[in-house]
């Protein structure tokens, strides 16, 4: 549900409602930073060309609102991969929101209590995954191109096989991302590629009376986990479309078919605490 913390508008899931003493996640929204046009005004990324000041300033103010160790916040430098990083004590340094660097990766897991864990995104879905008998997280970003890829089930695997998790345990939350009312295309061969991806393309492809062709991707993510072992149950999605509410989130899309080339994101933020 969209809420009000300290003054700063949220994202904040129902997922964790029962772990609050925890697990501490929410999704920013745009609102509530110091950017300026193109980026107003809670932009937290350096991919564009904003102020790196005022990107810090921005990451401040939602860690001090929402009770994040802003030192300690670790992100990864996202390219629509199935590259997955497991954030240890060892390798923390190297992926310091505050140290600007390059390592591409699109998924971070650990089990480090007060190391929160950022994902940038302006359209594509951060899931998080949450084991809590193992006391393990997981960040993804996860747009249509990681979503062929099977990111957020990769991450499963990962967390599986190097923490014990069990799926069934597993809770799970879609951030707000662009819906399928939004994500649509006329170009058929893209989309007979991606039906070669999963077979039960009826679920989640559907074409309007306009010829527009709407992919329902957070669809494929939750089927996927839920054929994996995570209970249907345990899986939120509200399924809040950024390109349909940019007075509220940055919207890729949205810029895109204004013409404008930079925009600004929000942040999936997840810390174990």
């Amino acid at each position: 549900m969209i809420t009000e913390i300290n003054g700063l508008l949220v994202y904040e899931s129902e997922a964790f409602k029962k772990y609050k003493d925890k697990v501490n996640y929410f999704v920013t929204t745009r609102l509530g930073g110091v950017s300026k046009f193109p980026y107003e005004s809670l932009n937290i990324a350096f991919k564009n060309v904003e102020d790196r000041n005022n990107v810090y300033k921005n990451l401040e103010i939602v860690c001090s609102k929402l009770n994040f160790n802003k030192e300690n916040a670790v992100c990864v430098y996202e390219d629509h991969t199935d590259e997955i990083v497991v954030i240890t004590e060892k390798n923390k340094k190297d992926y310091l929101f505050s140290s600007h660097h390059d390592i591409v990766a699109d998924s971070m897991i650990t089990n480090m209590k007060n190391v929160p864990l950022i994902i940038t995104i302006a359209d594509c879905n951060a899931i998080v995954l949450y084991d809590p008998k193992n006391n393990v997280v997981a960040n993804i970003h996860s747009g249509w191109k990681g979503t062929t890829k099977r990111i957020a089930l990769k991450t499963l695997e990962k967390m599986v096989n190097e923490f014990g998790t069990n799926p069934a345990d597993i809770i799970c939350s879609h951030s707000p991302s662009i819906q399928s009312c939004c994500w649509k295309t006329k170009d058929k061969a893209l989309v007979e590629g991606l039906k070669s991806f999963w077979d039960y393309q009826d679920e989640y492809v559907k074409e309007d009376a306009e010829g527009w062709i709407h992919v329902d991707f957070p669809y494929v993510i939750t089927k996927e986990l839920t054929q994996a072992g995570v209970k249907e149950e345990n899986i939120f999605n509200e399924k809040i479309c950024t390109c349909c509410n940019v007075d509220k989130f940055f919207s890729y899309r949205r810029k895109t078919e204004l013409g404008e080339p930079n925009y600004g994101v929000q942040i999936s933020i997840i810390e174990l605490i």
